[in-house]
């Protein structure tokens, strides 16, 4: 066996000096089995204890079976069409509402636009969706959304901003669409569009010139009451 193993070190080490390109990737693979070999035989055998066939082509078959082993798992997931489905249409969903509520602030240019709303509603929607995929719930799902809604407000704290004499804040209305935009994220992420779309036409309505005209009334009313 440790002659075996020398004459195919030897033989692959040759053929890796060489450079590489697609005909020297067998003996690169055979060059790094060899010294796993060299350093623990066990390395030679495979789930069933079977020895493993030092010749090109039984290489080749070892190799990308170690690959299908190895990543296959994580790969799985594209077997379940139903499910991707799912996850897209729950994607583009937040990913649409989010935009709508992103182009109005960008319409009246704003700091934060169309693209950052699009992200915070796909974001909030992919953090609930892995979190059901990997089977979370009760409280530590509770624990999710808590840590999502604590990062939105600091994304939202940084479009605020203060006025030169310090007298008005500015942005608030932008932080408190990526905190909205968060919600409605969550809401498709959860499965539940028709709540979503009902968040987005609801704070499509407050952000509407009827909304700001009704602001200014208000506002305009009382400093005269209180002259």
């Amino acid at each position: 066996m440790p002659a075996l193993v020398f004459k195919t070190s030897w033989a692959a080490w040759r053929q890796v000096v060489g450079g590489f390109d697609s005909h020297t990737l067998p003996w690169y693979c055979a060059f790094a089995i060899s010294v796993a070999v060299a350093l623990d035989p066990r390395a030679l055998r495979c789930r069933r204890t079977r020895a493993i066939p030092l010749s090109g082509s039984s290489m080749i078959d070892a190799f990308w079976q170690l690959l299908v082993d190895a990543i296959g798992p994580d790969l799985a997931e594209f077997g379940e069409v139903s499910r991707l489905i799912q996850t897209m249409f729950r994607l583009g969903i937040a990913a649409l509402l989010g935009g709508v509520l992103g182009l109005e602030r960008t319409l009246r240019s704003r700091s934060a636009g169309m693209r950052t709303f699009m992200l915070v509603a796909v974001g909030s929607a992919a953090f609930v969706l892995i979190a059901e995929l990997i089977g979370i719930s009760g409280g530590d799902l509770s624990r999710v959304v808590q840590g999502l809604l604590t990062g939105v407000g600091f994304l939202g704290a940084g479009v605020i901003f203060r006025s030169s004499d310090r007298s008005h804040a500015h942005g608030l209305t932008t932080a408190a669409g990526i905190w909205l935009t968060a919600s409605l994220g969550m809401a498709v992420g959860f499965g539940r569009p028709a709540s979503a779309l009902l968040i987005t036409l609801l704070a499509l309505l407050i952000l509407s010139p009827f909304g700001r005209r009704l602001e200014l009334a208000i506002k305009a009313r009382t400093r005269r009451q209180q002259k």
